[in-house]
């Protein structure tokens, strides 16, 4: 359970994009887990990091089917891979974009501590993997940087059978060992939502 001082600044918001706003403009962003790109779009456009790294296995094309489409349709016979790096040819060439291919917690590991502003974490929603992305994190963003966390729910309820996430509980846990606040909690129709931490003073 977490302590009241971890929320008494914590705000309800409608919908995940209304948290981007009120982060941090500049600086460097890392979003670990892209899919399509669509969220990632949306960072560049509202947060306009310096920086924007895209953290991913990129192995969806392995896939046949993403949200009732073939992957062959949606990525035209391009990987997962070719296909985000293609929507996201100028922002690469220009250096606005790093795309890196992978394990996150690998990648994650490749930044200079204290290097990253915010970070949105929606990659495996695994108890282990979060928790581990997590701690890598607490030393890679910034003492006044964000956390951002997408699926703060306890389990896909939507697709052909239940599977158990571990994002509260790791997110919970971290917060209480790392003296990290919630700042949002963004609400979303079937409650994956997404929860925004900071560093308590």
């Amino acid at each position: 359970m977490l302590p009241a001082h971890l929320l008494a600044n914590a705000h309800i918001l409608p919908k995940r994009a209304d948290i981007l706003p009120l982060l941090p403009k500049g600086g460097v962003f890392a979003e670990i887990g892209v899919a399509l790109g669509n969220y990632s779009q949306s960072i560049m456009e509202v947060c306009k990091p310096d920086l924007f790294v895209a953290i991913d296995i990129f192995t969806i094309h392995e896939t046949k089917m993403i949200w009732n489409k073939t992957t062959e349709e949606v990525f035209g016979g391009k990987t997962h891979e070719e296909y985000y790096r293609d929507r996201f040819k100028g922002a690469i060439e220009s250096g606005r974009m790093r795309v890196m291919a992978g394990d996150s917690s690998k990648s994650l590991a490749q930044f200079e501590n204290g290097s990253i502003d915010v970070a949105y974490v929606d990659a495996d929603h695994t108890y282990d993997f979060v928790r581990n992305e997590l701690a890598l994190l607490n030393r890679k963003v910034r003492q006044t940087g964000w956390i951002v966390l997408n699926d703060y729910t306890m389990g896909n309820v939507t697709g052909s059978g239940f599977k158990r996430f571990g994002v509260i509980q790791a997110t919970h846990e971290f917060m209480i060992a790392h003296n990290w606040e919630m700042m949002f909690l963004a609400l979303h129709p079937n409650m994956y939502c997404d929860v925004a931490l900071r560093r308590a003073a």
